[in-house]
């Protein structure tokens, strides 16, 4: 199969990968497999190094936090239970596949453009939820059951899930079109919209978090516009702040319930979570417990008579989880991860040595994955692949930007 060829079926796969991540976790995990087979195949035809380049240093990273979670995991486990407990770690090989892609134009387009698509009608769909308190496309034994919700949650299994992956997707989505030169204005108003879309689903959850970081993004987005792009921006944080003030449960998150939350005595507070998870990791500083074990280790911690609900499986935030399954070290290497990638992506948003394409998806990245790391204080959103996958892709095109395409004179992944 030519070169060509190859390069259109790997952007099919994973374009399927992309579209399907806004509904279906196996779907989108199956699709990712095949491209992931299709793109290792076409390396080694090619002899490419897949390791090269101007993503280095998030590589390296990447490669430090894995070896260090699969060898703390294995002082807990025998090894080939380890590598299971770390299974999810293989979505990090979405992100050479997603640069490769990336770097060319059309590939470009064309994924954020689905994604949009998919993006904006799965947040229709979820406003219809909330609208008719139902999940008409349920899908259990065999066949599609209406189920009654109580909030929206698209296809996914729980509101907060929807919510953290909806909050990232419609700020990437936005800080897409904010440099909007040269953008055809059709690609422009169908980006427009769907972010609005995903913006106006996830306030319907009422989630807190999710909620103030994509406030905080479009209030940090109105210092990079001017003219009327600066209107619809205050009117985007006009119309988030009225329905959740028209909303009872966001009232009460934001008012009565926020001061019970963050009580040390109440055992569904962040502030109980996380000082329960950093005893875990004072009792456990370099090795941490291993990936798996955090939530025996957290039940030694509570009340015998504790409801089962307050038995929490993570920290309800990255770096603390992080700290108590991989230990301290564990922690630093993924804040590396963070560290490293932020940097070349706000680095590459505002090159003006780049081509308003390449800082635009710059940008893009940089703002979803500002909201994820937000969202991620308050949960532990890395531990979640439905919205971990989301972010590969999101990584994956904020560091393609300093990767020239094939036509350039520079280096290609």
């Amino acid at each position: 199969m030519s070169q060509q060829r190859t390069d259109r079926l790997l952007a099919l796969f994973f374009s399927v990968f992309v579209v399907t991540s806004t509904f279906s976790i196996a779907l989108a995990q199956i699709s990712l497999g095949m491209s992931l087979a299709l793109f290792i195949g076409l390396s080694a035809r090619n002899k490419r190094n897949l390791f090269r380049g101007d993503a280095q240093p998030v590589y390296l990273f990447i490669l430090l936090y894995l070896f260090w979670l699969i060898l703390t995991s294995s002082l807990a486990d025998s090894f080939p239970a380890a590598l299971a407990n770390c299974r999810e770690e293989w979505l990090f090989l979405a992100i050479p596949i997603g640069i490769y892609l990336l770097t060319e134009q059309v590939y470009r387009e064309t994924l954020v453009h689905s994604f949009a698509i998919a993006a904006g009608l799965v947040a229709l769909y979820a406003i219809v939820q909330f609208l008719t308190g139902t999940h008409w496309l349920h899908y259990t034994n065999g066949t599609f059951t209406p189920t009654a919700v109580v909030k929206p949650i698209g296809n996914f299994t729980h509101w907060l899930t929807f919510a953290d992956y909806f909050a990232t997707a419609a700020m990437f989505l936005f800080g897409f079109i904010i440099f909007n030169a040269e953008l055809p204005p059709r690609r422009f108003r169908v980006i427009l919209i769907a972010s609005m879309l995903a913006i106006v689903a996830v306030v319907l959850t009422s989630s807190r978090t999710p909620i103030t970081a994509m406030l905080i993004a479009l209030v940090v987005c109105l210092s990079f516009k001017s003219g009327r792009f600066r209107w619809v921006i205050i009117g985007l944080v006009v119309l988030v702040l009225a329905i959740a003030a028209l909303l009872p449960d966001a009232r009460e998150k934001f008012s009565d319930k926020l001061q019970r939350d963050t009580s040390a005595e109440y055992a569904g507070s962040r502030v109980y979570i996380w000082s329960r998870s950093w005893d875990i990791v004072k009792s456990n500083p370099i090795f941490g417990v291993g990936q798996g074990h955090f939530k025996e280790e957290y039940i030694k911690r509570l009340p015998a008579d504790i409801d089962d609900s307050r038995k929490h499986a993570h920290a309800h935030n990255d770096f603390l989880n992080v700290a108590a399954i991989a230990g301290i070290p564990g922690a630093l290497f993924f804040l590396g991860i963070w560290g490293s990638l932020l940097r070349l992506v706000g680095r590459a948003a505002f090159d003006l040595r780049l081509s308003i394409d390449r800082r635009r998806i710059a940008l893009a990245s940089l703002v979803g994955s500002v909201v994820f790391l937000m969202t991620s204080l308050t949960e532990a959103t890395f531990a979640d692949e439905e919205v971990r996958q989301m972010l590969m892709f999101v990584w994956a095109a904020g560091l393609s930007a300093r990767y020239n395409d094939s036509a350039g004179a520079g280096q290609k992944p």
